[in-house]
């Protein structure tokens, strides 16, 4: 029995497309392992011999059977011609003796024959056993190559994602080393993130501002869940691929973040991130300062 293979989901709809046709690919080498297997399984199979309940020589034990008994008959025969009966002891001694006879000459066909069969399965389990172990070694064979598989897909992802990740660091590298070709995606951005902070909950019963805002970048424009950001409408050319829009989304990130920090140098606040391959949510926190502690009953 081959253990099934499981494919986990990442963050990212490039990384699960890798992930996907790779597991895709191992999972059509175990179609083939296990179609293979059976077949092999089928042939070896067929090939087994059945147990035999009488020797196909068998007519030929007969021989030896017919000879005892008229060997034995003869000499009872002679025997019982010596002794002096009546008629019907006479005929009495006969019929024992040709009894003895056949008995003694069933007894060693049945021998023989026996013997010869027990032989015979003896050989024949060694052959089935043979056959079985050759079964065994070849679903422990396609176990293997089924988990060789799984594994050099798991390997082959490996390597595409890190492939991957290292191609979108350089490209948002190289984003970042120009931030005003994309300063008004960043101040969109910018803008929609303090309008989430305006309206956080404020109260003077909360202790924390918190505000979080989601953006996907797309190869047409960034979308949030109240606004789209067209490049088209922009005079910005669409981005080729995810990879590019997984950068892009990396490095407004990193500006949104300076952003904060230099219009609010002196607030004490905390921006962190997730990321899902294209798409990023910032989460904003700091300390209220229209909190009141408490006061204490007792």
């Amino acid at each position: 029995m081959m253990e099934r293979q499981t494919m986990e989901r990442s963050n990212s709809s490039v990384k699960d497309t890798f992930q996907r046709q790779n597991y895709e690919s191992a999972k059509q080498t175990e179609k083939r392992n296990l179609e293979h297997l059976e077949q092999d399984s089928k042939d070896l199979i067929s090939k087994k011999k059945k147990e035999k309940k009488k020797g196909y020589l068998s007519i030929l034990f007969v021989i030896p059977g017919l000879i005892v008994f008229l060997i034995l008959f003869d000499i009872l025969d002679r025997i019982t011609w010596n002794i002096e009966t009546s008629d019907t002891g006479d005929i009495v001694l006969s019929l024992l003796a040709l009894l003895v006879s056949v008995l003694a000459g069933y007894a060693v066909y049945t021998g023989l024959n026996r013997l010869f069969v027990r032989r015979i399965n003896k050989k024949t389990a060694r052959y089935n056993d043979s056959i079985d172990r050759n079964v065994r070694h070849l679903q422990q064979e396609a176990q293997e190559k089924t988990r060789q598989a799984y594994e050099q897909a798991a390997q082959a992802t490996k390597q595409q994602v890190a492939s991957y990740e290292a191609e979108v660091r350089q490209i948002t590298k190289k984003i970042l080393t120009n931030p005003s070709a994309i300063a008004p995606m960043k101040d969109f951005l910018f803008d929609k993130l303090e309008q989430a902070i305006s309206r956080a909950n404020m109260d003077s019963t909360v202790p924390e501002i918190s505000a979080d805002l989601t953006y996907t970048v797309e190869t047409e424009g960034i979308k949030t869940a109240s606004d789209y950001y067209s490049f088209q409408t922009n005079q910005y050319a669409p981005l080729d691929n995810d990879m590019k829009c997984e950068a892009l989304a990396i490095a407004l990130r990193a500006l949104v973040d300076h952003e904060m920090k230099t219009q609010y140098p002196n607030d004490v606040f905390q921006i962190r991130a997730t990321q899902a391959g294209t798409e990023i949510t910032l989460y904003f926190s700091a300390s209220n300062p229209n909190y009141i502690q408490p006061t204490a009953i007792f």
